[in-house]
């Protein structure tokens, strides 16, 4: 079985987040006892080990509005999720690839009836990354909790953009003369955005 197969196994048994108190009650117990049917998603063709910036997204339908709407979510290294634009959650928080971290995150507030926008924003920061993140490589993952909310889970359904319009800008201890834990700048090049994604 491959490292990131068991990470994924590991994963369903393992909760980060601001509160377990909280978060707990809202997990689906079955997603802690058996391995989800989500997908890590990653970009078809670029490298998953260099640095990349990368955009997920997945249009989805309603009925209605629902009450309750809860997902749990994780990248490698870094994400920012949306849900029609509003940010809602960022993360994953840090662990090791025997514990690696989710959060779970209820999008009710922020759906509505017709057509919903989920998209999320990954970082790898490759060779650059900051010393405290561990990572296997470039992925996304994002579980419904029940057969309602399944209907977002990545899978093949997905879209993803590879923006070029980022690069990083090092910081590294031989010029510093220091120890340097953090990770590295960025530099944007607008014209290169893809703006609205």
């Amino acid at each position: 079985m491959s490292l990131f197969k068991q990470v994924m196994m590991i994963l369903s048994a393992t909760l980060a987040g601001t509160s377990w108190a909280a978060a707990k009650d809202q997990i689906n117990p079955t997603l802690l006892k058996q391995r989800w049917s989500a997908q890590w998603i990653a970009h078809p063709t670029a490298s998953v080990h260099e640095f990349g910036v990368y955009h997920f997204r997945k249009s989805f339908q309603l009925d209605k509005k629902p009450d309750s709407f809860i997902v749990h979510v994780s990248a490698d290294n870094r994400y920012r999720l949306f849900i029609n634009g509003n940010p809602i959650s960022e993360g994953p928080a840090r662990g090791d690839l025997s514990h690696w971290r989710y959060e779970t995150v209820d999008l009710a507030p922020y759906l509505k009836t017709g057509t919903n926008v989920l998209a999320a924003v990954v970082w790898n920061y490759a060779d650059d990354k900051p010393w405290a993140q561990i990572s296997y490589h470039t992925a996304f993952l994002l579980q419904g909790n029940d057969a309602a909310c399944k209907q977002v889970n990545t899978n093949t359904e997905w879209k993803v953009y590879h923006n070029p319009a980022y690069s990083t800008i090092p910081v590294h201890d031989t010029t510093l003369r220091a120890f340097v834990a953090v990770g590295p700048g960025e530099q944007l090049d607008g014209a290169k955005y893809p703006w609205g994604w």
